[in-house]
């Protein structure tokens, strides 16, 4: 202890001399720190630095606080103790040196010592204490050798790191800090107009917690140094007088007003400006120091002790400062393979010659216990089940297809929902089926068939529900040569409809009977080549909670002459013929004889060109003619082509009487009449004259020609007419007039059976006419207005019996 106590003695007049100019540096804490620093000049030199100072880089105001290890004061009195014993031991005294290696003559001046920014510390490296052990911030006391913290933006600061002085330079450029005796580049932060009024905030946070912690130190330290006894002789280091006390209690209070009332003035400066997140704000105040050399070892950031317990933090994510991590989205569902091949059972060579060997040659079909099938009649198709070798591909286009906004399509052939053309669908799954198809199926297709197909494809996607129907067709069109389906439905049986039903052909070449159908089954592939005689349909799906979801297009090529259309033969005309008077006017609603009633009528049948009469048989004959429609032992007969009606109509030799006597009435020269008057139509020559001519030019009346058509028809499930534009029938203007017979009060129009009218060229509906009992409906229709009877669907089987049909009589009246 006498040792130790020789050597404070030597070290205090060795301060006393250096200080004995600077009056103003001679209070005691001054004195603890100037012993320090002789210390460590006369330490080694460290190079191997494993925690140096947080740096809190704050770009606006150029301000770099170098935080150092500053033990518990007592603790580190016993550290001093021990290396001055070591330095005794060795016997060698080194001359006192800064950093730099230059002699120290004196201490630096108070002016000098000002020029040093400093944020709430006084302090240096502990080279000793650095190695393995956390670091903590002691605050300074000391006003005269601290600056103010911010100067004029892109003015040079200047910043103490081993007891050298080290410029920084403005804004934007690189910082230098002396790291183990060498100047080591600080990063700079970018320029971020965003965290400028932020960082300016953390600024004056910063000066207002140095100007506490000062005030704490301050106490502090004098408590500390009267224990320890570094204040020996009081008449070297002299104690401020009471009024000098409080003068610098007033100033400094002062200075505390300031500050604060510049803080606030600044937070709100910031509130009107931004609201900016003071936590990343203040992380993106801080900058990683740059280590010399790769191989040293990772420099460590000391902690900032304050007055405030410490708070936990939470941990930063690894990355830039500042900048959030960014997490890796896990994808819990298991990612589907969109690799698309066909099943080896088909691309294997020999198999793939036994099919194409029995498609492209007469002979037997091929049909084999996994299923595959190479059907010769009534034409030649495919069916390939287990179709694609990644048969979970499909599960990834079904989800995908819920995607597409499908369109609903309605009309006298079909009704489903469909996607538009999927050639430039970007969705993954359906495109890499897409590719196969277009590509290497197409290629093992044209091989098997023969035919040389093209690289035009159509490819879309079709959605059948209960009630869903596309009824029979050929899907010739120009260059289409095959057609194909891959179907995604559920479990599926013939029960559930949705069969492809195959229909052979008359000699006429006209579709007669389905002579096959084909079950969808998931993956399975069906396919046939487009020909005049190729005609099939989707039955009606029955099926209330199954969909029957498919894949579907054409494969093109080189078209094919085929046989000239076949056109039906018409039904023949009907010319008027003579009744009794007494006979029509028991069949005829007496009120639509009236003169009255027949110009009111007329009036808006000229209007509307439509009108339905109702009650227009009187009571007693309709219900003797319903009865004997419905009789049993009536020899109705199915009509057709499929592609062209599909209805039951009665034979001519086996109407009954009251039948015969009706279309009698319906036949007469008096019906042409009535009807002249109930339309304006020319349909007989006493008809009134037409109110408004069609010039005004004085040309001879044409000629009258009535005549007409008539059929009677049963209607039910299944029943439907379609379009025919070469029908001769639909090549004239007619009044085309349908009486309805036994309709069931629940008949609603989502049953079918209506006849609708459309625009030939448009296809939009024009009308469309529900069946009513006793009902008489007028429509005029030129040729360029079609009709059809919607498809009867399986809704019906949902009423009783009796109300599952209904009968009418159509007749097509003729100027």
């Amino acid at each position: 202890m006498k040792e130790i106590k020789a050597e404070d003695a030597n070290l205090d007049k060795e301060v006393k001399e250096k200080t004995s100019d600077n009056a103003a540096s001679t209070d005691g804490q001054h004195v603890v720190k100037m012993r320090k620093k002789l210390r460590s000049k006369k330490k080694k030199k460290v190079t191997d630095v494993k925690e140096v100072t947080a740096v809190t880089n704050v770009t606006d105001a150029k301000e770099i606080t170098a935080v150092t290890d500053v033990t518990d004061v007592t603790n580190g009195a016993t550290q001093e103790t021990k290396q001055i014993k070591k330095k005794r031991k060795k016997g060698k005294k080194r001359k006192r040196t800064n950093s730099a290696g230059d002699p120290i003559d004196g201490m630096q001046s108070a002016e000098a010592q000002a020029d040093i920014p400093k944020v709430g510390t006084d302090t240096q490296v502990n080279p000793q204490k650095a190695k393995g052990k956390k670091k903590k911030l002691k605050k300074s006391n000391d006003d005269k050798n601290t600056t103010d913290l911010v100067k004029a933006k892109g003015e040079e600061k200047i910043k103490q790191v081993n007891g050298e002085d080290i410029p920084m330079e403005a804004k934007g450029k690189k910082e230098l800090e002396k790291v183990n005796d060498e100047a080591m580049p600080v990063k700079a932060k970018k320029k971020k107009k965003n965290r400028r009024k932020a960082k300016k905030a953390i600024q004056m946070d910063v000066k207002m917690a140095e100007q506490d912690e000062d005030d704490k130190a301050s106490s502090k330290e004098k408590k500390i140094n009267a224990d320890r006894g570094t204040v020996d002789n009081p008449t070297d280091v002299p104690a401020a007088s009471s009024e000098k006390q409080k003068e610098e209690s007033k100033n400094k209070e002062t200075k505390k007003n300031a500050r604060r009332n510049s803080r606030k003035r600044e937070q709100r400066k910031k509130k009107r400006q931004n609201k900016i997140n003071s936590n990343n704000t203040e992380a993106d105040g801080v900058q990683d120091l740059k280590v010399a050399e790769d191989d040293e070892p990772p420099v460590k950031k000391a902690k900032v002790v304050t007055s405030e317990p410490e708070s936990p933090q939470p941990q930063k994510p690894k990355g830039e400062i500042g900048t959030p991590a960014k997490k890796k989205k896990k994808n819990k569902n298991k990612p589907i393979n969109r690799a698309v091949s066909l099943n080896t059972a088909y691309s294997n060579l020999s198999n793939k010659n036994e099919i194409k060997k029995h498609w492209t040659e007469d002979g037997l079909p091929l049909k084999k216990d996994s299923g595959l099938e190479i059907i010769k009649k009534p034409f030649t198709c495919g069916y390939l089940p287990n179709f694609l070798e990644n048969a979970d591909l499909l599960k990834g286009i079904e989800e995908e297809l819920k995607d597409i906004p499908p369109l609903k399509k309605n009309n006298d052939l079909y009704k489903f929902t469909q996607t538009p053309d999927l050639k430039a669908t970007d969705k993954p799954h359906i495109s890499s089926l897409r590719d196969f198809l277009y590509g290497d199926f197409r290629k093992w297709l044209t091989e098997v068939t023969g035919i040389p197909l093209n690289e035009t494809v159509d490819m879309g996607s079709s959605t059948y529900q209960y009630t869903d129907v596309l009824l029979c067709h050929d899907d010739e069109l120009e260059g289409r040569r095959i057609a194909y389906i891959l179907y995604l439905v559920p479990p599926w049986e013939a029960s559930d409809g949705g069969t492809l039903d195959l229909f052979d052909t008359d000699k006429n070449g006209q579709p007669k009977n389905i002579v096959r159908s084909l079950i969808p089954q998931w993956n399975a592939f069906a396919f046939f080549e487009v020909s005049p005689v190729s005609f099939h349909q989707v039955a009606e799906v029955l099926s209330k909670d199954k969909t029957r979801l498919s894949i579907n297009g054409w494969f093109h090529g080189p078209p094919i002459d085929g046989p000239p259309k076949y056109d039906v033969p018409q039904r023949p005309f009907l010319h008027p013929k003579h009744v009794e008077e007494d006979v029509l006017y028991s069949w005829i609603n007496p009120a639509y004889l009236e003169e009255k009633t027949q110009k009111t009528i007329r009036k808006k049948f000229r209007t509307d060109s439509e009108i339905e009469l109702e009650s227009f048989l009187t009571e007693e004959k309709y219900e003797e003619l319903s009865a004997a429609l419905m009789a049993q032992g009536l020899k109705w007969k199915s009509t057709g082509p499929a592609n062209k009606n599909s209805y039951q109509t009665l034979l001519t030799n086996k109407h009954p009487d009251v039948l015969k006597e009706c279309l009698s009435v319906l036949q007469s020269e008096a019906m042409f009449l009535i009807l002249s008057q109930l339309t304006g139509l020319s349909l007989h020559k006493l008809a009134p004259p037409d109110s408004e001519p069609d010039s005004d030019e004085d040309d001879e009346k044409k000629e009258p020609n009535p005549r007409l058509r008539a059929r009677v028809g049963r209607w039910g499930h299944g029943s439907y007419t379609l379009i025919r534009d070469s029908d001769a029938e639909e090549q004239e203007s007619a009044l085309d007039a349908t009486l309805f017979l036994q309709v069931s009060d629940n008949w609603r129009e989502d049953l079918g059976g209506y006849n609708s009218y459309i625009s030939k060229d448009e296809d939009a509906e024009l009308l469309s006419v529900l069946p009513r009992s006793n009902c008489f409906a007028l429509v005029y229709r030129d040729a360029e207005t079609l009709k059809f009877t919607k498809h009867i669907n399986a809704g019906v089987l949902e009423l009783k019996e009796e109300e599952r049909h209904y009968i009418d009589i159509n007749c097509k009246y003729y100027e």
